[in-house]
């Protein structure tokens, strides 16, 4: 009936994971350079409203200290799975 629910087949895709907007050198796809409380002050607050509207989570292209975000357990495992 016009009552049934209608499954998505999109999911909604929160991205870059974090400090996209940020890279060190200006160029996009670039290193970052977040402090520790810059990353809690400033970075995590919008994160944590998107991430119980989605139903992915996309990291960044860039690095943060050195290490790439696809590999960071700080950012992914810590901050993003049991933070958020």
């Amino acid at each position: 009936g016009d009552d049934a629910i209608v499954p998505s087949r999109a999911a909604a895709c929160a991205k870059h994971f974090v400090g996209y907007s940020v890279p060190r050198d200006g160029h996009d796809r670039a290193p970052s350079w977040i402090p520790t409380r810059h990353l809690y002050q400033y970075f995590l607050l919008p994160w944590k409203k998107a991430v119980g509207r989605v139903d992915t989570v996309m990291e960044s292209y860039t690095e943060m200290d050195g290490v790439p975000n696809v590999a960071d357990r700080r950012t992914s495992a810590r901050v993003l799975r049991k933070q958020l």
